[in-house]
């Protein structure tokens, strides 16, 4: 809303990027990227010079790999990419964080069959007390389960929804998107549960995610009968 304000304190940020404190070196790239994203020359520029420092916090990492990821995307870049070169190096890192953002970034959301192998230790952090990790268990088992194995994974959902953030809300509603567009028989279920969904507490994001997905399913079931896009 204050772009110009903000701008003027550009030299601050680039400066703060160079601090040791683990947080400040996570929220000065982002702003910088904020700034410029608009250009995308100048963000290329400036993941080029954070990607060759040794930053100290595992948190710029993971907001790097993400910049790098959106770019990777804008531009339909491929493994020849440097910006690839660096999200695949950041699997070598020593930090856990780092590590499982840049294999999320390369796996989970573009090639889930990559990750079926894995769908076993999956199911079994599904239950875990961490509704963080038994969130993103499930909507990983979303994207690489089996059209039989829906159901149970919705009454999983169920239990817990109400209970975790706002954005973690909002990645389960994505998922269950994408679901819809892959199991077509499987609408009048989804239908009964993203309803249920919308009934309970939660912020705007995710109620908006809720009803975008609904019309989305009788849109896609309106055309496949012929009758045209519904309103």
């Amino acid at each position: 809303m204050s772009y110009d304000v903000v701008k003027r304190w550009v030299n601050e940020a680039q400066e703060a990027a160079s601090s040791d404190n683990i947080m400040v070196l996570y929220h000065a790239p982002g702003l910088l990227y904020h700034l410029r994203k608009n250009d995308r020359l100048a963000v290329t520029k400036m993941l080029n010079k954070f990607t060759k420092s040794d930053l100290k916090s595992p948190f710029a990492y993971c907001m790097l790999i993400r910049i790098a990821s959106k770019l990777l995307d804008e531009m339909e870049g491929g493994h020849d990419s440097p910006l690839f070169d660096f999200i695949e190096s950041c699997l070598r890192k020593k930090n856990e964080m780092a590590v499982y953002e840049a294999a999320s970034a390369i796996v989970v959301m573009k090639h889930p069959s990559a990750v079926t192998a894995c769908n076993l230790e999956l199911e079994n952090l599904v239950t875990d007390s961490n509704h963080s990790i038994a969130t993103l268990a499930i909507t990983t088992l979303l994207k690489t389960g089996s059209e039989s194995s829906m159901d149970h994974l919705m009454k999983q959902i169920s239990s817990f929804v109400s209970e975790i953030s706002d954005e973690f809300q909002v990645v389960v509603v994505q998922a269950i998107s994408a679901l819809c567009q892959k199991y077509l028989r499987k609408h009048s279920a989804m239908m009964n549960f993203l309803s249920n969904m919308l009934r309970d507490d939660g912020g705007f994001d995710y109620k908006r995610g809720i009803v975008d997905c609904i019309i989305s399913i009788i849109e896609e079931n309106s055309e496949r009968e012929g009758l045209g896009p519904s309103v």
